[in-house]
């Protein structure tokens, strides 16, 4: 437990360091790094069960979401992944070697995460200081949920919340993770002159118990997954923690879900 906390201190401190007093240049460099990290991941784990995938799509991916999503826009991240996966069955058809199971996992492992750090990086070319405060929101209030449900359901968990797929996880836990994604929603919305955005409170509300829930289910459909490929964690490159993937599949939903949120927010200019 010694080794988590400490690690999972180093985490924080690493988020700190990159989206809250990183450059724009800096962030997007670490997006572009989190995504060769994670398509380098997702390829162990499906190779570790024995399945043949092609890796190169994912990382084709991995290298042209940044410059798509920061120079164009959403679009352009639509269109990049359309045009790899032809890429990718093209390659497989000219090559004489048809295999659709091989395909699929090729897929698979463009699908789970790359789209996440497509929608990082749009969420980061939005003006600032905006695009920063979305990341930042949707940060803390998955940490806190996550640091929540940890500890509240090693005190107090009982009831097993889905034990067919993560059998340490309680009704507790997830009860006390929802509490603490709104004191993360709600102390993110104090600190507003310092981020120097101006968001009505009925934001930071609404969206702060949708997002922690968002962010529990992310972590359970890592679980599904890995427990189909046959692996505990994605990787072991944080001590007691796992893999990135393991540390971000919190964010697989609960980002995208922020991000249009608070653009719709935006376009509507709500008062506060």
């Amino acid at each position: 437990m010694k080794t988590r906390v400490l690690s999972g201190i180093g985490i924080a401190l690493l988020y700190l360091a990159v989206f809250v007093f990183g450059s724009t240049a800096v962030q997007l460099c670490a997006v572009f790094l989190f995504a060769m990290i994670s398509q380098y991941e997702m390829m162990a784990a499906i190779r570790a069960k024995g399945h043949e995938a092609m890796a190169w799509p994912g990382y084709l991916c991995a290298a042209l979401l940044v410059p798509a999503a920061w120079y164009v826009g959403a679009s352009a991240l639509f269109s990049m992944y359309v045009l790899v996966i032809s890429a990718a069955f093209a390659v497989r058809i000219l090559s004489g070697r048809v295999s659709t199971r091989s395909l699929l996992w090729s897929l698979f492992s463009m699908a789970y995460p790359m789209p996440l750090y497509g929608v990082m990086a749009l969420t980061l070319s939005v003006d600032e200081p905006y695009g920063r405060a979305m990341l930042l929101f949707t940060l803390a209030v998955v940490c806190l949920t996550d640091m929540m449900a940890y500890f509240i359901g090693m005190a107090f968990g009982k009831r097993k919340l889905c034990p067919a797929l993560s059998p340490k996880k309680s009704v507790e836990g997830a009860v006390g993770g929802l509490f603490g994604g709104v004191l993360a929603g709600a102390a993110l919305f104090l600190l507003q002159p310092l981020l120097r955005t101006d968001y009505p409170l009925w934001v930071f509300l609404a969206l702060s118990p949708v997002c922690s829930v968002l962010g529990q289910i992310g972590d359970l459909a890592a679980s599904a997954i890995k427990r189909e490929m046959g692996v505990k964690d994605f990787g072991n490159i944080f001590p007691g923690h796992g893999g990135l993937l393991d540390r971000l599949d919190s964010l697989l939903f609960a980002l995208p879900a922020v991000y249009f949120a608070f653009v719709l927010a935006a376009s509507f200019r709500l008062p506060s």
